[in-house]
């Protein structure tokens, strides 16, 4: 084959097949319609959608989300200290920017961030579907695998919450356009096309570094199916001849690499004992993987106050793993090379079973094998693997030969012995695009049924209705409306956020986003969010000062500075601090708390200022007033903001 030859369209190319018995003249073979397989590709895409769509439509923001969120409207977009700035060990500037981009132009508005992951996983579906015409051409066996990436829950969790859908849903993007890559350039041997996967890593890496495990795909695949040889004699034929390609994918990973490694906070941790990586296997292969690959688990449990582990019943798992093993072993007998594709598909998964145990599960135990987020790429490399095991390649390939499958002599001459031959001849025999459609439709009723089965755990999202409630409440308030530092209601986010799970920093992408009393500035009153997210007076509850001397006054604020007393000291920690007065004049003071002075105003008559203090507290000092006039106060108390008793807005 020269340069100028052309290269043939796998849709319209056959791979190679042997024939045992002429078909008569009146009966030719019927060959399967690539717009047939064309429209049931876009009818289990369009199920697939609109089933993941419906059910992240139905739930919300969750942790991390918060999170993120919370750091996007603290920065610019283009600001290195946000963008480079590790989260858990991940490196994600890419994921950050598109947090950035909808929290500013749609804050809050979920239905957006549902569109735009959804919009991606439509691309990823189509790109995919053009990978296995590529490889397979127009057979209807491909109807099959892209099923599993499209339907299995193995990535429901992983597209339904936007804190793993901003890493991972670019990652399956990267993966596959990697592959297409190399495709093209083992089909048509042009360079430039191969240097295209490494550009394609670079995508995926700004959003997961988890990205670089496309690297050994991309270089199993062309191991297994497209070099020929002994196993040793083709890893060195695949590295001498494609070496300009491993060139270009070295120039991206190697500096990435440096960077994250000397960077980023190390996820790795000691994995264990022996018995708990084998619990570890056990539970991602067994109670998870196997049975999400064939529609399950069926059953969830959940996780937090929204999502779910799988929870298959040990019955579903025997089933789910007799047939995956039947489906294994019976392409094998079918096929000599089958095996290559299970190899492939294992590799990468036993890749991903050592990273999961060397970090996430060293902290939280083998349970995380039923936690579908971990895995979400192996639903793609697992269709990918399936494809390569019962689809033949189509076509030619330039930097072939393609190691294709072929039938096996033995089990084809058993086939059509005479008894076997005879016992066959009464039973219906089913076209291969009926048993494609069949074994697809399982697949859909199955996974469909997974899917709505979480729906019941993800759209029970209490943290919904809490900020609908407060962001209302604050577009109503009246004035510069300054809330109590806190945290949110446990069910909206954990502690465990830190400061992002305070009610300032949740709160801060709204356009109305509230003032919480910070370090420095007073206010002159003070407000807080109940656990149902209403607007409400704040009161303050703790250690109160001692009786002032002055009758009738307490403490009598004038020209010199004055020392009030508290009863007690307190811990070490942040405290609110209320003064309650009464002023003949408006006038400002200095007020000193465990060293740290803040300007406060009063106002004449009757009033309050609030303050937020820190570290143990003994007294509080206020300096001399600028203004002439008299101040007095009995009412200085330092302790925690709770809700004013008929506080209510």
């Amino acid at each position: 084959m020269t340069a100028a030859d052309p290269i043939l369209d796998p849709a319209d190319a056959a791979g190679p097949t042997e024939q045992v018995d002429p078909p008569a003249p009146s009966a030719p073979p019927r060959r399967q319609p690539a717009r047939w397989v064309s429209l049931s590709v876009g009818a289990v895409l369009v199920v697939g959608l609109a089933t993941r769509g419906w059910v992240a439509w139905r739930g919300y923001y969750y942790l991390d989300d918060f999170t993120f969120m919370a750091k996007a409207a603290g920065h610019s977009a283009l600001d290195p200290d946000y963008l480079l700035e590790p989260y858990n060990s991940h490196l994600m500037p890419g994921a950050y920017l598109w947090v950035w981009v909808l929290t500013w132009t749609m804050p809050f508005h979920y239905g957006a961030v549902v569109v735009v992951t959804v919009a991606l996983q439509a691309v990823l579906g189509g790109l995919f579907y053009t990978l296995l015409r590529r490889l397979f051409g127009a057979s209807p066996l491909v109807l099959l695998p892209f099923a599993v990436l499209v339907l299995s829950p193995l990535t429901l969790p992983g597209t339904t919450w936007w804190a793993a859908a901003v890493n991972q849903v670019p990652q399956q993007l990267a993966m596959v356009a990697a592959l297409l890559a190399h495709t093209a350039y083992l089909r048509t041997g042009r360079v430039r096309q191969g240097l295209l996967g490494p550009l394609a890593l670079v995508g995926g890496l700004l959003f997961s570094e988890k990205t670089l495990l496309l690297l050994p795909l991309v270089a199993g695949l062309t191991v297994l199916f497209f070099t020929t040889g002994p196993a040793r004699g083709r890893i060195r034929v695949a590295l001498s001849r494609h070496r300009v390609v491993w060139l270009g994918y070295a120039v991206v990973a190697l500096p990435y690499l440096g960077y994250y490694v000397t960077h980023v906070p190390s996820p790795a941790r000691h994995p264990g004992q022996g018995s708990a990586l084998v619990q570890l296997g056990l539970e991602s292969l067994v109670r998870g993987v196997v049975p999400a690959l064939l529609g399950g688990p069926w059953t969830w449990v959940r996780i937090g106050y929204a999502g779910a582990l799988a929870d298959p019943s040990p019955f579903a798992c025997g089933v789910a793993l007799v047939l995956a093993v039947a489906v294994v072993v019976g392409s094998c007998l079918l096929h000599r090379d089958a095996w290559r594709g299970w190899v492939l598909a294992t590799g990468y998964g036993m890749l991903n079973l050592v990273v999961l145990a060397f970090s996430r599960a060293a902290i939280i135990g083998p349970v995380i094998g039923d936690e579908y987020r971990y895995v979400t790429d192996l639903a793609l490399v697992a269709a990918l693997g399936l494809g390569l095991a019962t689809v033949p390649l189509a076509g030619r390939w330039r930097l072939g030969p393609a190691t294709t499958l072929a039938p096996r002599e033995t089990v084809r001459r058993w086939f059509a012995s005479s008894p076997v031959r005879d016992q066959l001849a009464e039973l219906p025999r089913p076209t291969t695009g009926g048993v494609a459609a069949v074994a697809t439709s399982g697949l859909v009723l199955s996974a469909t049924w997974s899917t709505v089965a979480y729906d019941e755990f993800w759209h029970d999202n209490p943290a919904r209705p809490w900020v609908r409630t407060a962001s209302a409440e604050l577009a109503r308030a009246d004035g510069d409306v300054v809330l109590a530092e806190g945290y949110v209601p446990q069910k909206v986010a954990w502690a465990l956020l830190g400061p992002y799970a305070g009610v300032g920093r949740l709160l801060s992408p709204l356009p109305e986003a509230p003032r919480t009393l910070a370090s420095g500035p007073a206010a002159d009153a003070l407000w807080m969010l109940d656990s149902e997210g209403r607007l409400q007076r704040a009161a303050v509850e703790g250690i109160s000062a001692r009786k002032g001397p002055a009758k009738s006054c307490g403490w009598r604020l004038g020209a010199r500075a004055v020392t009030i007393p508290l009863q007690k000291r307190t811990l070490p920690f942040r405290w609110t601090l209320r003064i309650g007065y009464l002023s003949t004049t408006s006038t400002t003071a200095v007020v000193t708390v465990g060293g740290h002075r803040t300007t406060v105003p009063f106002h004449a008559g009757l009033g309050s200022v609030y303050l937020l203090v820190d570290g143990a507290v003994d007294q509080v000092t206020v300096s001399a007033l600028q203004d002439a006039g008299t101040l007095c106060t009995d009412d200085v108390t330092v302790g925690t903001a709770v809700p004013a008793a008929g506080g209510s807005r």
